[in-house]
């Protein structure tokens, strides 16, 4: 597909960035946190890089898994429920789920009990189902919340022994930037653990809290596994942090002028006469709109790089086109137009700088970007 826009890849740098993560962190797993097909990179051009550095993988949904799993071998782990009717095809496969309540525990008991002769077929080898206890600390999105609820569902473990194998057990921190909040959180998620210990031996299961950013902060937490997600892709919420590690972006996304307007003091530009020049202007149109990931809420504060200058954003932002303020540059038609990513001047925007003129954030940018609508180019 030919385009003036272009979301360019750059593999090496999410590679880098694990390895500068392994390099201060060397004593605990990592599972790469790839939902929402890789951040919207893609599966494949996320595991390329890092299949032979990491432990785990984890995704949203069922589908993401399978997927996922034609392309590596490592464990995988779905953070959300998953349909009993999918059990099968997890055991199969090597796919863990997440437990989060005893309710949810029961169904699926109940449903390999009256399914054992599909679960003992030579397919599946005396393989067991892999699950992750989810721990609600705090968060209140799901997970365990009740420690009667916990430890009913591990006395009803013990008769399922045959069929479920428990892997392991997690938690997720809702502020890392808040070191009280985390600091609770992980003593009640460590009470969970103990009380799993009073039943299982838990010497061999996978505990783990951190998330990218709570796993570059506090290495007190990081037990014996962290899941790493918007690290990888060369962004963390704590700059200090980010320049420490010396990130490195992974998406640049770039396109170019395929128009130029002059425009008189008093005409407007864009839908609903939202913007009147206050005084004549040369404005640049970028074939890039809402329907490839553009936000709408960027034409506020939101600017590109163009020329060597940021150029601020005018008007409403359109389906396939937005317009930009170039009348302090000398750039032409055809001339490059940086959304994120840095210009030939040296110039840099990053995901973050656009999320905050959005008034979001960079997991949101990143995911809604349609990367259909772009020449995708890996560097």
């Amino acid at each position: 597909m030919e385009s003036y826009n272009q979301y360019i890849i750059s593999k090496n740098a999410i590679r880098l960035n694990l390895s500068k993560f392994r390099k201060i962190n060397k004593d605990c797993k990592v599972c790469a946190v790839v939902k929402a097909n890789g951040y919207g990179v893609g599966f494949e051009n996320v595991v390329s890089q890092i299949d032979d550095k990491v432990d785990f993988y984890a995704v949203a949904c069922f589908c993401e898994a399978t997927r996922l799993r034609k392309i590596t071998n490592k464990p995988i782990l779905i953070l959300n429920f998953v349909p009993k009717q999918s059990i099968y095809e997890c055991i199969k496969n090597n796919i863990s789920i997440s437990v989060c309540d005893y309710e949810q525990l029961k169904v699926l008991c109940k449903y390999i009990k009256n399914s054992k002769n599909k679960f003992n077929d030579g397919k599946l080898k005396n393989k067991k189902l892999n699950i992750h206890f989810a721990i609600n600390t705090g968060m209140n999105r799901v997970g365990f919340k009740s420690k009667d609820s916990f430890y009913k569902s591990l006395i009803l473990l013990k008769k399922y022994q045959k069929y479920i194998n428990i892997e392991g057990i997690f938690t997720h921190f809702y502020n890392a930037y808040n070191s009280i909040a985390t600091q609770k959180q992980f003593c009640i998620f460590m009470q969970y653990v103990n009380m799993l210990s009073l039943h299982f031996d838990i010497s061999n299961i996978i505990k783990h809290a951190s998330n990218s950013l709570a796993a570059t902060k506090y290495k007190k937490y990081n037990l014996n596994m962290v899941r790493l997600g918007i690290i990888l892709y060369g962004f963390l919420e704590n700059k200090n942090l980010a320049k420490k590690l010396n990130l490195k972006p992974a998406i640049s996304i770039k396109s170019k002028l395929i128009d130029i307007q002059n425009v008189k003091k008093g005409e407007s530009v864009g839908y609903d006469a939202s913007f009147v020049a206050s005084k004549d202007m040369t404005i640049g149109v970028v074939p890039l709109g809402y329907a490839d990931g553009i936000f709408r809420s960027c034409a506020k504060k939101g600017y590109v790089l163009c020329g060597g200058k940021k150029c601020k954003i005018v008007g409403r932002i359109c389906m396939d086109m937005f317009m930009v303020d170039i009348s302090k540059t000398h750039a032409k038609i055809f001339d490059e137009v940086v959304v994120i990513g840095k210009d030939k001047f040296g110039n840099k925007i990053s995901v973050d700088d656009v999320a905050k003129k959005c008034n979001t954030i960079s997991y949101e940018i990143l995911t809604n970007i349609k990367k259909s609508r772009f020449n995708v180019k890996i560097a």
